[in-house]
């Protein structure tokens, strides 16, 4: 319990530093500031519907939230930095290191997970990107004056379709 009302008088303090932040930065009284916009900061309208969707009370999600964020190891020195997951999002090849890594570390093997595309995502992107190349084939055709090659009458056809838009 007592860690529960530290948690929430840490979070009013944050609120407080936003406030005053606001206030200096708009160049209004702290009052005015607390007031702007909503009557209750934003994350604090959010963890009231979250805590009533989870069926709880909003003091009691935000302790649960400030336990697991003290208990949390991430990241860790080992954890994954944007380029890597970049370079694995293109390559689709793990180090020996980055694959041990993923084993032992939920965080990471969930960001892994989420950069890479569904196949319906992948079928749905080249559905998307055929008719731009196509029609990217018939201007250029039509630009070079090479509309009628042998085996590219598909591109003369394409080129005579967009003439007439």
């Amino acid at each position: 319990m007592a860690n529960e009302k530290r948690t929430i008088t840490q979070l009013q303090e944050f609120h407080d530093s936003l406030v005053e932040d606001r206030s200096k930065r708009l160049g209004i009284i702290l009052e005015e500031a607390a007031e702007l916009g909503n009557e209750k900061p934003l994350f604090a309208q959010a963890t009231e519907r979250r805590a009533e969707r989870l069926g709880t009370t909003p003091d009691h999600l935000l302790a649960d939230y400030a336990k697991r964020i003290e208990e949390s190891n991430y990241p860790s020195p080992y954890c994954w930095n944007p380029d890597e997951v970049q370079e694995f999002s293109a390559t689709g090849r793990l180090s020996p290191e980055q694959s041990s890594h993923i084993e032992t570390c939920q965080p990471c093997r969930s960001l892994l997970e989420s950069s890479r595309l569904s196949l319906p995502r992948v079928e749905e992107l080249i559905d998307n990107i055929r008719p731009l190349a196509a029609q990217s084939k018939a201007k250029h055709a039509i630009a070079t004056g090479k509309v009628a090659v042998a085996g590219k009458r598909w591109a003369a056809a394409a080129a005579n379709f967009l003439k007439t838009k």
